[in-house]
């Protein structure tokens, strides 16, 4: 549109100075002739106004709009010619790299290694050049690793069978290694119009160290003894994929889909899982030393003897997980729902779960030494024979929990509720107590026991 302003600005001009110039030609000729031929001596007067400065001028004003005209119409030429140019340009640009492409595809069936491994780093170097054919390389190679690595449904090991076989796996080939880390290491990954497709394939082994692998599915995937150390899985569907002994140090798998994963003896340190769906996952001995589990999903899940020494999870949903003889020193269970969870002889000295949801959970024989179970909901719980020596229970909930037998001394217990607790043969000496206390004996009976009650002063609950 502002072209077609800008050339109507500059053709009316010069269609004005066409018709002025054609009238001025005309003005100098007719007075030229008529001057000339009713004049005596007319050839010296011609010959005065033919050299006279002033119709120099006219004639070379006659003479400029049609050299405008030519300058205008060899500009608009030009244009045209260099945008043809152009489109010539980009056109044998595409047409090159559909050569390239379809070349290196063909590759990719040969049957010597090297042959397919140029035509992996061909399609590389296509992705590379050109943004719009990055997806497309990428949906080629996917389908290369699915097409070679695919899991057949007749050679589907039991639990019993995987379990055997943990460290018995091959790494995987050669070219499948490259093709995994082109796409590891793509170059346009802003808005990608989809999910990197690696389901129920066979990567056991694999190397895919800090790979950028964001929303990919690898759902049902052999991963087992992968490294993918400080790899980028955020929002990734790993639902049902083996992981044993699979290296995930550092990794992002934020909001990741691990429902019924298996990640037995995964390294999980420092990894990020924040607000993960781990709903039913096996983290039998799994690494979790200082990982991130936020507001992570862990309903049903197996930690048995998992190692959790300083990680956080706050807010994290553990509803009946097993977390027998795991390994949670340090961690940070503030707020967490851990109803009716099994954590028998688990390790939680010096953990922080002030706030936590331990309704009806199984501690028997926990050690929880110098816990922080401020306003815990600790009601009907199984505490019998468990190990609470210093353990801040100031303002918590122990009505019906079961205590035989448990070491309460030195414990916090201002302001606690514990009517209908089973105290029998519990060792409450030194436990603090106060006024607003509720014990399921008198205060005589209790400092019978051992028991010492502090003044109002002193058992202020303290602020979580």
């Amino acid at each position: 549109m502002k072209d077609d302003k800008r050339r109507e600005s500059i053709v009316w001009p010069i269609i004005g100075f066409i018709a002025i110039g054609a009238a001025l030609v005309f003005i100098l000729v007719f007075a030229f002739n008529h001057f000339c031929m009713g004049v005596k001596n007319s050839a010296e007067i011609c010959e005065v106004i033919k050299t006279n400065p002033p119709w120099t001028s006219l004639t070379a004003l006659a003479t400029a709009p049609v050299l405008i005209l030519i300058w205008y119409w060899r500009v608009k030429h030009k244009r045209i010619d260099i945008q043809s140019d152009v489109q010539r340009q980009v056109t044998e640009t595409q047409r090159q790299i559909t050569d390239r492409f379809f070349q290196a595809v063909k590759l990719l069936a040969d049957d010597r290694m090297e042959t397919r491994l140029g035509g992996i780093y061909s399609l590389e170097r296509i992705s590379r050049d050109s943004k719009d054919d990055h997806w497309t390389v990428v949906e080629t190679l996917a389908a290369f690793i699915r097409e070679n690595r695919k899991i057949p449904k007749s050679t589907e090991k039991s639990d019993t069978e995987t379990e055997s076989m943990e460290k018995d796996v091959d790494p995987v080939p050669t070219d499948i290694q490259a093709a995994l880390t082109v796409l590891g290491r793509r170059k346009w990954i802003e808005n990608e119009p989809g999910r990197i497709d690696l389901t129920f394939i066979d990567l056991s082994k694999a190397d895919l160290q800090k790979a950028y692998l964001k929303r990919a599915n690898l759902r049902g995937a052999d991963l087992r003894g992968i490294n993918m150390n400080f790899a980028d899985l955020h929002r990734a569907n790993l639902q049902g994929a083996i992981l044993h002994y699979a290296n995930l140090q550092g990794c992002d798998l934020q909001r990741a889909n691990m429902q019924g994963a298996d990640l037995q003896r995964a390294n999980l340190h420092l990894a990020n899982l924040q607000q993960a769906d781990m709903q039913e996952a096996d983290l039998r001995r799994a690494f979790l030393n200082n990982a991130d589990l936020k507001s992570a999903n862990l309903i049903k899940a197996n930690l048995q003897s998992a190692y959790l020494e300083e990680a956080t999870l706050h807010m994290a949903k553990l509803h009946l997980a097993d977390l027998q003889s795991a390994n949670l020193i340090l961690a940070d269970m503030r707020r967490a729902d851990l109803n009716e969870a099994n954590l028998e002889f688990a390790l939680l000295g010096e953990a922080d779960l002030q706030g936590a949801n331990l309704r009806k959970a199984n501690l028997q024989r926990a050690c929880l030494d110098k816990a922080d179970l401020r306003r815990a909901n600790l009601c009907n719980a199984n505490l019998n024979e468990s190990d609470m020596q210093e353990a801040k229970l100031n303002g918590s909930f122990l009505r019906g929990v079961e205590l035989q037998r448990a070491d309460l001394q030195e414990v916090s217990l201002q302001k606690a509720d514990l009517r209908g607790a089973e105290l029998q043969e519990a060792y409450l000496g030194g436990a603090r107590f106060d006024s607003k206390t509720k014990l399921p004996f008198s205060r005589e009976e209790a400092e019978e026991r051992g028991m010492v009650f502090v003044e109002m002063k002193d058992s202020t609950v303290e602020t979580p």
